[in-house]
């Protein structure tokens, strides 16, 4: 039998590109969203020309997937850009600003919504790519560390209650991979020495984290060392008048 089938955004070049290859060597049917077309040598058995910050598209895109006899059991959101941060506090681009928030953000969170219905079906799993720069300040770029912070903040308080109805959901935070979206800083990078990830090793840590460790959890991958769930630190709890330490309950939606 054959494994479900596995949905990727972003799935044209780069990491996801790569993903796309390796879930169809696992035997999965792979179907591509992404604002790019496929490669010629592309195995992704089919794929949609869409832009992530439309959320019917995604939707019907996803469906394909899930129509499968298998169904849908995993879906990996590599689709995002990353833009720049403002040279001057007094001129940021408007356009510039909303445009990384609507893809690296709203994009998240509409193909979240587009897969987890179907998921569910499956109790199959979610893996977003963020970045390192969603657990470290990232000065040259704070737009984009602002967007993947927020998307790692959005897969730790999805996590417990997707595992309620079966879903898994996990984020990957890659350091600098090798691929265009670096071409920018390549002479930077070379001229200090900075080791850079190779697309394998994200892809690696993306199969972990569909089928390793707890809802929610959100996996640094960094050169020279072994990917691993990021052990956030954690706030301490409010204590009552009595001195006991309270537990927030769950709120109604």
């Amino acid at each position: 039998m054959m494994a479900p089938a596995a949905w990727v955004t972003g799935g044209a070049s780069g990491i996801g590109a790569e993903l796309v290859r390796r879930l169809c060597e696992q035997g999965r049917a792979v179907f591509v969203a992404d604002a790019a077309p496929l490669p010629n040598d592309s195995p992704a058995a089919g794929a949609d020309l869409l832009d992530v910050r439309d959320g019917d598209a995604l939707k019907r895109s996803c469906l394909k997937a899930a129509q499968t006899p298998e169904g849908l059991g995993l879906a990996v959101l590599c689709a995002g850009i990353g833009g720049t941060g403002p040279s001057r506090w007094d001129a940021v681009d408007a356009d510039a600003y909303q445009r990384i928030i609507d893809i690296n953000i709203t994009g998240v969170v509409q193909s979240i919504a587009a897969a987890v219905p179907h998921l569910r079906r499956t109790r199959g799993a979610i893996v977003v790519l963020a970045s390192l720069a969603g657990l470290t300040p990232f000065p040259d770029n704070p737009f984009y560390a602002m967007t993947k912070s927020a998307v790692v903040g959005l897969v730790r308080s999805l996590g417990p209650g997707l595992a309620r109805d079966g879903v898994r959901i996990a984020a990957v935070c890659p350091g600098f991979v090798d691929t265009p979206l670096i071409d920018s800083w390549r002479s930077e990078f070379a001229a200090a020495g900075l080791p850079l990830l190779d697309a394998g090793t994200v892809v690696d840590a993306v199969l972990r984290a569909a089928n390793e460790g707890d809802s929610g959890s959100c996996w640094l991958v960094q050169p020279g060392h072994e990917a691993t769930p990021y052990r956030f630190r954690g706030v301490p709890g409010a204590v009552r008048v009595d001195g006991t330490v309270a537990v927030v309950p769950r709120l109604a939606s």
